[in-house]
């Protein structure tokens, strides 16, 4: 960093988790460079033995995170973190942030120490400040309660909110909770329109609802998945959810598969009634529904084992268009009560998503016009108690996914592995975006390769060589420009002379 200019601000990625030495001393060290150097990019600093006082010091250079992980330092001094948390309110430029196990647990705790509601209060004034912009936020371990559950997401459901994914595992949500205290997280998921022209906020684009909830170990009932079901029903974002090690019966699971029948029939209503831009569908974006959904090591029986398998089963073939949404494509439900009759409607979804995926596939490779369609793809249904899909199965999958993007063309929302690790935009590119936005437009730069996807190969790659002119890279296409690349050398001797020659 040291080695680093000041004209603009300068990327940087730094990963020091797990790093003990790191420390207070080295996070005040870090801070200090950061602000002088004017870097802005992202900061993992997870179980690296800071304490507030640590987290006081990177308050001086909140500005340059756009990534910021300070995840199992344990920091609890009330007075210090009111410095770092009053700096991340100003923190524009903040897109994820986790804050996973740093309070201490009840037992250790202190009058002095940060207690968990507030640090949500801290959390949500934060979000209704300058980190509105924050779209990933994980509090996991923290030990919140109802209450500081409210906190966070009223602040939230801001008109100028941008939170995409939320990661509450491992809190005491479910020990003591009011219905207005769940209800408040159920309207994260619900699909929000645009305040009205002269009240509205100026945001990118309208925010439609989490895309990601992560609700693992928080003791759960059904009571409590009933009332997030009533906000699942009105997305159109969720994509995500998890609610594994909970205390969820038949009951909720039978409420909480009803509602994903309802986001589906949501999704296809839209998408039959929308026209004019491809991927939008009044305002909202053409999405899948909930995807993946790990229920886990709850006390569901066969009635909540069937209701799944039905939820995963309900697409209706006579539609007219092939927009889907086709349900879910990965369902955890290992640890549950259920007998071989749950099992069975399982396997039998199972297989009803694989004979989904073969009908499609004729129609699309066969002579006979396919009918309107897009987005993604249908794809296999993988559980994790049934065994592995067949590989001429897999292969089908691959091939339809091949065929949909030549009839349909390829969905810029489309969702992968990575993007949901990377959670949607990668880290890279919302900081080159922040940059951006700073900065103003880049230099013009020479480019001295070109990726030249082509039908037959996807990944093919052609370089292009650098020739080193004066340090420069601009031998070839110079002389490609110049028309002297296949120029010949008039002083070269000739090949077939040579030939003759040697005889």
């Amino acid at each position: 960093l040291a080695s680093q200019g000041t004209e603009q601000s300068k990327p940087y990625f730094l990963d020091l988790s797990q790093n003990m030495l790191i420390g207070d001393a080295g996070a005040a060290v870090l801070a200090m460079e950061l602000k002088t150097q004017g870097c802005l990019g992202s900061l993992l600093l997870r179980d690296c033995g800071l304490t507030s006082t640590g987290f006081a010091s990177l308050a001086a250079a909140a500005d340059c995170f756009v990534h910021l992980d300070l995840a199992q330092n344990h920091a609890s001094n009330a007075a210090e973190l009111s410095a770092f948390f009053g700096a991340l309110s100003a923190a524009t430029n903040l897109r994820a942030l986790d804050l996973s196990d740093i309070l201490k647990s009840e037992s250790d705790m202190t009058p002095k120490d940060l207690s968990p509601e507030q640090l949500a209060d801290f959390i949500s004034r934060a979000l209704q400040g300058g980190a509105s912009n924050l779209q990933r936020l994980a509090l996991a371990g923290n030990g919140l309660q109802g209450r500081g559950l409210q906190l966070i997401a009223e602040a939230a459901h801001g008109p100028s909110g941008r939170l995409e994914e939320l990661n509450l595992d491992r809190n005491r949500l479910g020990d003591s909770w009011k219905s207005a205290e769940i209800r408040s997280l159920a309207e994260l998921f619900a699909w929000h329109v645009l305040a009205a022209p002269e009240v509205a906020v100026e945001v990118p684009e309208p925010f439609h609802g989490l895309r990601s909830c992560l609700l693992c170990s928080n003791d759960l009932d059904d009571a409590a998945v009933t009332l997030l079901a009533e906000g699942l029903r009105q997305s159109v974002g969720l994509e995500v959810l998890r609610l594994a090690h909970n205390a969820i019966r038949d009951r909720g699971i039978v409420c909480l598969a009803e509602a994903l029948k309802q986001q589906r029939e949501l999704l296809a209503r839209l998408q039959e009634q929308g026209s004019g831009n491809p991927e939008q569908v009044h305002g909202a974006p053409r999405r899948c529904g909930v995807m993946k959904l790990d229920v886990s090591d709850n006390p569901m029986g066969d009635a909540g084992l069937e209701a799944l398998a039905e939820a995963s089963t309900s697409f209706k073939p006579e539609q007219r268009t092939l927009w889907g949404p086709w349900g879910l494509v990965d369902l955890q439900l290992s640890g549950h009560q259920g007998t071989n009759r749950g099992t069975a409607a399982i396997g039998q979804a199972v297989q009803s998503r694989t004979g989904l995926v073969r009908m499609f596939l004729q129609e699309l490779s066969g002579l006979q016009a396919a009918r309107e369609g897009g987005g993604a793809p249908p794809m296999l249904l993988r559980v994790d108690e049934v065994p592995a899909p067949d590989p001429e199965d897999v292969a089908s999958e691959a091939l339809l996914a091949r065929y949909w993007v030549e009839s349909f063309g390829a969905a810029a929302w489309i969702v992968s592995e990575e993007d949901e690790k990377s959670k949607g935009l990668s880290l890279e590119e919302e900081l080159r975006t922040v940059v951006a936005e700073r900065e103003g437009e880049r230099n013009d730069r020479i480019v001295a390769s070109a990726d030249l996807a082509t039908t037959e190969d996807p990944e093919m790659v052609a370089e292009l060589p650098e020739d080193h002119q004066g340090g420069s890279p601009s031998g070839f296409v110079t002389k490609l420009v110049s028309g002297k690349l296949f120029k010949p050398d008039e002083n070269a001797p000739d090949a077939l002379d040579d030939w003759y020659n040697d005889d």
